[in-house]
């Protein structure tokens, strides 16, 4: 586990580079592929320009997962003031970890990482 680090980033940075953006992309698949067979909802497409669009917005941000440069998991995080209370609130739109790198304790970094970074930006909850 000491060899997988974890960074904030957008999907703005992940789609500037090709070798970055073909891993992100099959990840997304994968997770898709992984939750669909339950929820047979229709085909995956994914709409880029709105993430990039709530980026400008700072209301988006993503924790990823590497090893080397083999990306292992990602965690989607949405920022939004709560219709209940108005505070700043965090919610996590997706978190997969490729199986061969589950039960290790990453989800629960990534988490922590997603938690100190919404802090951040002055999330309460």
């Amino acid at each position: 586990m000491s060899d997988i680090k974890c960074v904030v980033t957008t999907v703005s940075t992940m789609l500037s580079d090709d070798f970055c953006a073909e891993q992100f992309k099959s990840l997304i698949e994968a997770q898709w592929l992984e939750v669909d067979h339950r929820r047979k909802t229709g085909s995956l497409n994914v709409d880029f320009s709105k993430y990039l669009k709530m980026e400008e917005l700072n209301v988006h941000f993503i924790v990823v997962a590497y090893r080397g440069t083999e990306i292992v998991g990602y965690n989607s995080m949405f920022v939004s003031p709560s219709p209940h209370t108005g505070e700043l609130t965090a919610m996590t739109d997706t978190i997969y970890i490729k199986p061969t790198y589950r039960k290790e304790g990453l989800g629960s970094i990534m988490i922590d990482m997603a938690e100190q970074e919404a802090r951040s930006r002055g999330c309460e909850h």
